[in-house]
């Protein structure tokens, strides 16, 4: 799950969890159900913590980001006071949907486990064949200095290779601690990125922003996302995704209160930095996409809130119109990256957060007849 300061769950409520473009819409926006008409398939079980996934077009495969599981150290002190503790036991996982096989495209990469959830590769992009990955933190650069030198791609936007050999081109944790724009504590946490002839844009989940890097590596805020107003008080808004639109903006998405349903968010953002609301009235927001219609898809980690016993996540695709419709819900266990395939078949990794889901991460493929 994404993040931020606001985000950290008490160990207790942990615990108690385990026993096409349309005008922006509004939270009441009208929602039209038709998951009984989604088809279902999990095509690989035995993911760690499975989060964005990408159709890499070139090699004709999907790619999914799996954060690890930590390990037993370094530990270093993160968001929270929480001790994140680091392993090498992230990885970028590939499927082929035509020979259905898979593998590991590569793996040892860098993660921490800070008791509440884990840090690793979050997102996930290709371009021009290279793969491009966003290392989560939750921490600041003290966090990463104090587990020490295997822990550097952490907070930062990276190039991957096949060799698992890693290239970080964008430091997002230095950003946040020498700008500081949301000064609550200083806490960097790259959740997703969109890659693209101009650079990386890319989300911390930790710091409110998103951020651009430029070919060279250099980073600048495009937008501070504002905070909500949650009976009378401030809650972050804690962005989660992003991605590039039809018409060359970029949307993206916010995690939001994990305590109250229909707060999150979805933004229109240039690379000027004009910052529009696109729609809302959802709740925990992962991840986002376009469908080869250009309406954009929406899902949510937990439907009824993170601390709801009911944990299924949503799909939900925005019309032109700006109806809501739920696309699959059943078999959506805290889902954490969706993504759309040639034909139209959406792919989704479940199980995104180890620590109360019931089982290895999948990912799974939706077939959908509306």
């Amino acid at each position: 799950m994404p993040l931020s300061v606001g985000r950290t769950l008490s160990l207790a409520a942990v615990a108690a969890l385990v026993t096409a473009f349309a005008a922006p819409s509004t939270a009441t926006a009208i929602e039209k159900d038709l998951s009984s008409q989604a088809s279902l398939e999990v095509v690989y079980e035995g993911l760690d913590n499975p989060r964005k996934i990408v159709w890499d077009p070139l090699r004709k495969r999907m790619l999914v980001a799996e954060a690890g599981t930590g390990g037993a150290g370094p530990c270093s002190p993160g968001v929270g006071g929480y001790p994140a503790c680091y392993g090498s036991t992230g990885a970028v996982f590939s499927y082929t949907p035509a020979t259905d096989t898979s593998t590991r495209f590569a793996v040892r990469l860098p993660s921490v486990d800070n008791e509440v959830t884990v840090m690793g590769p979050h997102g996930v992009d290709v371009y021009r064949g290279q793969v491009h990955v966003a290392f989560g933190l939750a921490g600041s650069l003290s966090t990463r200095d104090g587990i020490g030198g295997p822990a550097l791609p952490l907070g930062q936007v990276a190039r991957v290779g096949p060799s698992s050999r890693v290239f970080p081109y964008g430091d997002l944790a230095t950003f946040e601690e020498e700008n500081d724009p949301h000064p609550v504590e200083l806490n960097s946490n790259p959740y997703g990125l969109a890659v693209g002839p101009s650079g990386t844009v890319a989300v911390d989940a930790g710091g409110n922003t998103v951020l651009h890097v430029s070919p060279e590596g250099d980073v600048r805020m495009l937008a501070l996302l504002p905070d909500h107003q949650v009976d009378g008080g401030a809650v972050e808004a804690v962005p989660s995704s992003v991605v590039e639109g039809p018409d060359g903006a970029y949307y993206v998405s916010e995690f939001s209160a994990e305590q109250e349903t229909g707060t999150a968010r979805i933004w229109r953002l240039t690379l000027s930095g004009d910052l529009e609301l696109y729609a809302e009235g959802f709740t925990a927001v992962n991840d986002i996409a376009f469908d080869h219609q250009g309406r954009l898809l929406v899902l949510e980690m937990a439907a009824e809130g993170l601390e709801s016993p009911n944990q299924t996540g949503r799909l939900l695709r925005i019309e032109p119109d700006g109806t809501h419709v739920v696309l699959a819900s059943e078999g959506l266990e805290h889902p954490g990256g969706v993504a759309v395939a040639p034909d139209g078949d959406l792919y989704v990794t479940t199980r995104s957060w180890d620590l109360v889901s019931q089982g290895p991460g999948q990912l799974v493929r939706i077939s959908i007849e509306a």
